[in-house]
């Protein structure tokens, strides 16, 4: 999961997908892979989105 965040290729890829109007989405710990992508004036892709996730706690209760 931790590289996923950091992953230029995989953030580039989501950007393109976000700016050709395709639908991008993650399950389980693929929303690490939205960390790096950004819209066109640079700000996160995932700004005033609704997103879900495991907080810290959450995952290591499971």
């Amino acid at each position: 999961m931790w590289d996923l965040c950091q992953e230029q290729l995989l953030a580039r890829l989501i950007e393109d997908f976000d700016r050709n109007n395709k639908i991008v989405a993650a399950v389980c710990h693929g929303f690490a892979g939205l960390v790096s992508a950004l819209k066109p004036d640079g700000t996160p892709l995932v700004a005033k989105k609704k997103v879900t996730a495991f907080s810290n706690t959450e995952e290591t209760t499971v």
